[in-house]
């Protein structure tokens, strides 16, 4: 990665100066999954490219995370990380342009569920 990151605060920053952009309209194809230096060059992306870069830099930074595919309601199919600081679990949204982008886990079951993830250690989960 060439993005200097040092804080969860670094990475919303960034993130907040990224564009979000659909598949079909960026690369004509209905899904593409961007390898996270292709999104850091680009800035650029949907729900998984913004998410899958967060998560590979909090990986970087030390930090609990897990980069989760599922529904979001009422967004639909969506992609976000979850990660654990000082004993406690947050959603990071990824997308968010402005106000918030850092939610209490707890406070987001009612719109987000998982379908399947992959933690800090690469192992794979399957919620149901």
């Amino acid at each position: 990665s060439h993005v200097a990151i040092s804080s969860i605060d670094d990475i919303c920053h960034w993130l907040r100066e990224c564009e979000y952009i659909h598949d079909r309209v960026l690369f004509l194809k209905e899904d593409f999954w961007q390898h996270p230096i292709t999104f850091e060059q680009l800035r650029k992306g949907d729900c998984e490219d913004h998410a899958l870069w967060a998560w590979r830099k909090l990986k970087e930074l030390g930090i609990p995370a897990e980069f989760i595919v599922g529904h979001a309601n009422p967004a639909g199919y969506h992609a976000w990380v979850v990660f654990e600081l000082r004993g406690q679990q947050y959603l990071l949204e990824t997308t968010q342009k402005s106000g918030l982008m850092i939610y209490p886990l707890q406070r987001t079951k009612r719109f987000y569920k998982p379908e399947v993830g992959v933690d800090h250690g690469l192992r794979v989960y399957r919620y149901v």
